[in-house]
């Protein structure tokens, strides 16, 4: 062996242990915390695999901040010797690859920053029968890259081989199914716009990232594609039967939750309110026909006998641990009976409660009048989710009412104004105003944005807002015209502390702030009767303040400085001056009259 030889064979080995130990490791050392997550999931659970029958490509987009990770990568790590190693162990390498994405992407978006938009590069849509996937300032979300499974399934989907809404029952978990129906209907979208699929998705500012969507699926929402964030307010405190209370408010109307804040302080400045549940049931009204008007006149009689509502109550009790039936009432229309069934429902709104328990008490009636026919189980006589004056006078789930009487000086210190000038304003605006108006059920100044507010932010069903925020709001002079005495009437506030939207986790912290525990209820009903009164409270609140506001003159200064936005209106029309003129109809001579003579 020449010397040469011998200087490759001892000499080579120890360079090379040289620049490895001074320039890869190094370079490792201070690339590595960039993808922390990244790096540490892979080398455990890269130390932990078995042998896989062949190698899978764990990231397919070029796209991907991963892609170049995982070129530069040895081949080696992520193929395997060909072996059968089971179908649980290839998902868990999907299923790593899915995390290491989605942990890179929150990671990345966190560091970007916010770019200041440029004037001068804005333009004006001119066409607005095309829409445009608008750009925003900042990606608040990463449109997701399809791994082998997804893009199987997108392909069967896009095939028409599988139903968009079946996609859960096919997919390994809750957000996979997420990701592929983005796809496919983000496909569907820019071929209806006839956008570029070059452009950005339509789904950009829509997140869909952690989140629990098995407490979704089969219980909130069907066809899911994401969530939609909505800030949520704390209002208060305020006290509220001797309690000390705040209000979740979720609203994107600024202003509202400041409003009521400043309504919570009066309140709380003189002493509390109290607020109280005078009647409970939850109503379903089916529509029955008969061969003719004397057969529903017979059956009439019968149904408001005390032995047959006894019968229909034991069928209709045995469908349910809480449903009870408290009354049925009935009205006729020629041959047509429609039967109002009311029912207590325990800590739920009821609505699932009351059908099941009204299909069971038809079949009794069936029995006896073997022509009846039920038209429709709900024949609008409930009435859900539309006003109506038999809501607004029976009554439909809790009935509320809230009182409290308000300092003369707290009036003008914190309302900044006076007691005979918000009785006067209450009485010409909520009162004579809404009679002109043809009003139903809103004798008020704004309960529904306190009752959709606070429904949206504890899970209720955002619908039965329409007869929820039914509600008359008296004011009056106190103590010989020193203070003022306020109450708000609700016949008809709908909620439950149990099933529907209260069973996601944003939603159930909010009750939990309001000081019910929506998995432990003293008694059935104890809660959903406590979330009624302090939605009560709530609007006695907000009531306050806006009357305050509108007798002051403050309402559209407030609005000015907390509830206008002009990030999303036409740059033009900001930089163009206006004149005092500007908008008004133009301006004609007076017509002229000419004297006429006899």
């Amino acid at each position: 062996m020449g010397p040469v030889q011998m200087l490759f064979l001892f000499v080579l080995p120890f360079v090379c242990f040289k620049v490895f130990f001074l320039v890869v490791v190094p370079t490792c050392f201070f690339v590595a915390p960039c993808f922390p997550d990244i790096s540490a999931a892979i080398r455990t659970h890269l130390s932990n695999l078995g042998p896989i029958k062949k190698t899978k490509k764990l990231c397919k987009s070029s796209q991907s901040p991963l892609s170049s990770w995982f070129s530069t990568a040895s081949p080696s790590t992520f193929e395997f010797e060909e072996e059968d190693s089971g179908e649980d162990e290839k998902e868990h390498v999907y299923k790593l690859g899915r995390e290491a994405f989605a942990s890179s992407e929150r990671q990345l978006t966190g560091q970007q920053k916010i770019e200041t938009a440029q004037v001068k590069e804005a333009g004006v849509q001119t066409d607005s029968s095309l829409p445009t996937v608008q750009k925003s300032l900042k990606k608040s979300v990463t449109e997701p890259v399809l791994f082998e499974e997804e893009a199987s399934l997108l392909e069967e989907v896009v095939a028409g081989n599988l139903p968009i809404h079946a996609i859960e029952k096919n997919a390994t978990d809750f957000e996979t199914a997420v990701r592929v129906r983005r796809k496919a209907f983000d496909k569907q979208l820019h071929a209806n716009f006839s956008v570029a699929s070059t452009t950005n998705s339509f789904f950009d500012g829509l997140p869909y990232q952690d989140f629990d969507y098995k407490r979704v699926y089969g219980t909130c929402c069907e066809l899911v594609v994401g969530y939609v964030p909505i800030p949520v307010g704390f209002a208060g405190p305020v006290k509220v039967n001797d309690e000390n209370v705040f209000f979740p408010m979720a609203t994107t109307e600024g202003c509202l939750v400041a409003s009521t804040n400043r309504g919570c302080k009066a309140i709380m400045e003189s002493q509390g309110c109290l607020s109280y549940v005078v009647s409970d049931g939850m109503t379903r009204a089916p529509c029955i026909r008969f061969p003719c008007a004397g057969m529903a006149v017979e059956c009439k009689i019968w149904l408001e006998q005390e032995d047959t509502f006894e019968l229909l109550s034991e069928q209709f009790n045995s469908t349910s641990r809480y449903g009870r039936l408290q009354s049925v009432k009935v009205a006729i229309a020629g041959r047509n009976l429609y039967l109002r069934f009311k029912c207590l429902s325990g800590d739920a709104m009821g609505m699932n409660m009351v059908s099941k328990g009204t299909e069971k008490a038809l079949e009794v009636i069936k029995a006896h009048f073997s022509e009846m026919e039920v038209v429709s189980l709900s024949g609008n006589y409930c009435s859900d989710k539309k006003p109506s004056a038999v809501n607004w006078i029976e009554g439909r789930g809790k009935t509320v009412v809230a009182e409290a009487v308000i300092s003369g000086d707290v009036v003008e210190k914190v309302l900044k104004t006076n007691v005979a000038s918000m009785v006067d304003c209450n009485i010409q605006k909520n009162l004579v105003g809404s009679i002109m108006a043809g009003s139903l059920g809103g004798f008020n100044a704004h309960a529904a944005n306190i009752v959709a507010a606070i429904f949206i932010a504890t899970g209720q069903d955002a619908a039965q807002v329409v007869e929820s925020s039914h509600c008359i709001t008296l004011l009056e002079p106190a103590n010989n015209g020193r203070d003022l005495r306020i109450s708000v009437t609700l016949p008809c506030v709908e909620v439950g502390t149990v099933g529907g939207g209260t069973v996601l986790p944003a939603q159930s912290s909010c009750l939990r702030a309001m000081g019910i525990d929506p998995q432990n209820s003293p008694a059935p009903g104890q809660n959903s009767r406590k979330l009624a009164t302090l939605i009560g409270a709530s609007v006695l609140a907000g009531e306050l303040s806006l009357l305050a506001a509108l007798t002051a003159g403050h309402l559209v200064k407030a609005h000015m400085q907390y509830n206008r936005s002009v990030s999303n209106l036409n740059l033009y029309d900001l930089q163009r001056p206006r004149s005092a003129s500007q908008g008004l109809p133009p301006k004609f001579p007076p017509p002229s009259c000419t004297p006429t003579h006899d």
